[in-house]
């Protein structure tokens, strides 16, 4: 968060009667001068909420909300919202070495106007919105509405193979998910996600690092990645104010269980009495007390810190360890005797960990969600990463002939709306990396077991599972 006086200073700065500095102009036809202000306002979360006045028209971006602890000197920039019948803009701003905040107007494909004199600190109290001096640009005419603007489509499929490379943002720093490995490499379960991905595209993969969890959203919105693959978790507030977009759930998390493998314990119907590390302070804490008075049960709660609760657990000072069973199936799988302990398949709390893009990119979207479909397809079809090829040679069935984007017995081929990637790309993503259950036995194993969990597919009946639990992953149909 930044000091209060530099909060202020950039309140100030946008309040500040300005002039325009040179920029480049926009030659359009039957263009005329608009007035354009950029209005702020400071929000009881910290965050401030960016709007744009056209004339007499306030328009809100869907996505708006600036945080003040942004990385310092890195562009950041609302979604788009239509500023004239063939021109949009983004309001950009970002946090210098100096505290100040520097912000502008960028009219996607023209270049970037700022208001000068934006050095001022002082301190400055206001109550709702505070507005900038004007900014006079050429604009093509068109009637503009008041409320939050419908925004321009988000075109990312195009420059991706322009490129000819994926930009992917992961983890580094959890094994199983995505860890950096001695020799540089990177690896683990959103990892191929990320493979599938670019071979879907057939393009090149690029990882880059977004393990520190306060800027993967703004190295998104900034353009930095493409698709955020990093055990992030759905929820409304992210999905609503931060520029993201969810696709389809690739690991249902959630609070867990982990015991010792000769302890007897199933659930936490087999807890009556234990004692349970659990870490302090936290919604794992009251999760637990919560859940447990649901039941009807009592157990010893042993709480403290991450380090705390682990060294606990591994000395045996407690028989269960609470928390979220990705997180416990990444430290447990660097322990030395991690063959020694479970992870249950039962989950007090829900946890979706998906990938995600920037807002009002459904064809990019799109393309995301059905090579995770069609990863977890291929596993209820018996399709694997061997047998792809074969089975693209001779479909034995119109539904596998139809994933594999390969005619059946001389029938016609259908993109089904994927011209740019082709019919084939979910076929190149098995290829690349297997199917879903390949993927998770490779690079999660047994360390989170998958039977019986949430992640195990709904049409397996093949284990006998404890009341409450069993999996909930099935493809939706692609015709």
């Amino acid at each position: 968060m930044l000091p209060k006086p530099a909060l202020w200073s950039l309140l100030a700065l946008i309040a500040l009667t300005t002039t325009l500095l040179a920029a480049p102009r926009i030659e359009a036809q039957s263009a005329e001068t608009v007035r354009v202000q950029i209005q702020a306002r400071m929000l009881a979360s910290g965050q401030i909420e960016f709007g744009v006045r056209v004339g007499d028209t306030l328009i809100l971006p869907h996505a708006r909300f600036f945080p003040t602890n942004a990385v310092t000197n890195r562009w950041l920039q609302t979604s788009e919202f239509k500023l004239a019948s063939a021109q949009s803009g983004r309001v950009i701003a970002r946090r210098l070495a100096n505290e100040q905040v520097k912000f502008g107007l960028r009219v996607v494909g023209e270049g970037d106007y700022f208001p000068a004199n934006g050095t001022l600190f002082t301190d400055l109290g206001f109550e709702g919105w505070i507005t900038s001096g004007p900014i006079l640009i050429a604009l093509d005419p068109i009637e503009l509405t008041s409320a939050e603007s419908a925004p321009s489509r988000e075109r990312t499929i195009g420059p991706i193979q322009h490129r000819g490379a994926l930009r992917c943002g992961v983890k580094t720093t959890q094994p199983l998910f995505g860890y950096r490995e001695a020799d540089g490499t990177i690896s683990g379960f959103d990892i191929e996600f990320c493979k599938a991905l670019a071979a879907a595209l057939e393009v090149d993969l690029e990882l880059v690092d977004a393990s520190d969890a306060s800027i993967r959203f703004e190295l998104l919105n900034d353009g930095a990645i493409d698709v955020l693959f990093r055990t992030t978790m759905i929820t409304a507030a992210r999905d609503r104010e931060l520029g993201v977009d969810f696709a389809q759930t690739t690991f249902y998390s959630g609070q867990g269980f982990a015991v010792r493998k000769d302890s007897g314990i199933k659930s936490t119907a087999d807890m009556s009495g234990r004692t349970i590390c659990v870490l302090y302070v936290t919604t794992t804490e009251l999760n637990l007390a919560d859940h447990f008075r649901d039941i009807g049960l009592t157990y010893t709660p042993l709480s403290g810190s991450y380090q705390d609760t682990q060294d606990a657990f591994r000395a045996g000072r407690c028989e269960v360890w609470t928390a979220d069973r990705s997180y416990l199936g990444s430290l447990i799988s660097v322990m030395d005797n991690a063959d020694d302990f479970v992870i249950l398949g039962q989950v007090i709390s829900k946890e979706p960990l998906a990938p995600g893009v920037r807002d009002y990119n459904s064809e990019w979207k799109d393309v995301v969600n059905w090579v995770v479909h069609g990863l977890i397809a291929a596993e209820e079809l018996g399709i694997t990463q061997s047998n792809v090829a074969a089975l693209a040679s001779n479909p034995p069935s119109t539904t596998i002939a139809r994933l594999l984007g390969v005619p059946y017995e001389g029938g016609e081929v259908s993109t089904r709306g994927f011209d740019l990637v082709g019919p084939q790309f979910i076929q190149r993503a098995i290829a690349a990396v297997g199917n879903y259950g390949e993927i998770y036995a490779r690079t999660i194993g047994d360390y989170i077991p998958r039977a019986c969990s949430l992640n195990a597919l709904a049409i397996d009946d093949s284990t006998d599972c404890p009341p409450g639990t069993g999996g909930i992953l099935y493809a939706l149909p692609y015709r």
